[in-house]
């Protein structure tokens, strides 16, 4: 499985909050810049809410970039492989954006004064992000099932390698401590009755990629690990099963201070 490669069709949890996040966005603004882009299906809903002169939608993975790219060859954005702990704004926007990428910033420091920095003085900050450790609990039990009966071992040196925090609130305190102040906060249950070959997608889309990274693991993982994951999500997905799924998920926009 190509994570990259699927992502336009399996991130169906990502798009319906995205749609939720369209509610804490201006009308209109004249620039946007997407952080963490993906294929570019949420940026084109972004651009079509907001109809920017110029919006440009960057992703630290060029193989995203190059997805979006073939996607939608005649797009108006900007597609760029950037990241944003090391993206120099050349303009400064009216609207910055992160669906469903925040959660993935290797420097948080970096990334903050990256975004205010970029922001104009009237200019809005708009985030959504998964939150709580336990995101989604039914991910968490079929997990429990793969490690206790394939990886026992690996199991136990398991550790998420993005950031959830817990509480929204403690959103606000890492923004107002750097220099934003906060415009909006407010937190959604996405709930699923998935069939079988959704809850699939669903687990491809996220979960798969958080367990099958070298780096969310204190020993080393299995060569055959991610392969054996796939195959166990497939039997257990496999005919006419329902998964009844929620997922927790943060929404917040900031302005900054100067």
């Amino acid at each position: 499985m190509n994570y990259n490669l699927e992502y336009y069709t399996n991130g169906i949890v990502q798009f319906d909050a995205a749609k939720e996040l369209m509610q804490l966005m201006p009308k209109q603004a004249d620039s946007v810049l997407d952080i963490g882009c993906g294929s570019g299906k949420v940026s084109h809903l972004i651009y079509e809410h907001v109809l920017p002169k110029f919006m440009l939608a960057i992703d630290s993975s060029e193989e995203m970039i190059n997805q979006a790219r073939l996607l939608y060859p005649d797009s108006k954005l900007l597609f760029s492989h950037q990241s944003i702990e090391q993206f120099v704004p050349d303009r400064a926007f009216e609207l910055i954006t992160a669906n469903s990428s925040f959660q993935w910033y290797q420097d948080y420091d970096a990334s903050i004064n990256t975004i205010k920095n970029s922001l104009r003085s009237s200019g809005v900050f708009v985030l959504q992000t998964p939150y709580k450790q336990d995101w989604c609990p039914q991910v968490s039990v079929l997990m429990h099932q793969f490690f206790t009966h394939h990886y026992p071992d690996l199991g136990q040196n398991f550790k998420l390698p993005c950031m959830h925090f817990d509480y929204p609130e403690q959103y606000v305190d890492l923004f107002e401590s750097k220099n934003f102040t906060t415009v909006s906060l407010k937190t959604r249950h996405f709930e699923y009755r998935f069939s079988g070959d959704d809850f699939r997608k669903f687990f491809m889309s996220g979960a798969y990629k958080v367990y099958t990274l070298a780096k969310s693991y204190s020993v080393a993982m299995p060569n055959r690990f991610a392969e054996d994951l796939e195959h166990f999500v497939n039997v257990k997905t496999r005919g006419n099963k329902e998964f009844e799924v929620c997922i927790s998920r943060v929404m917040a926009s900031f302005k900054p201070i100067e």
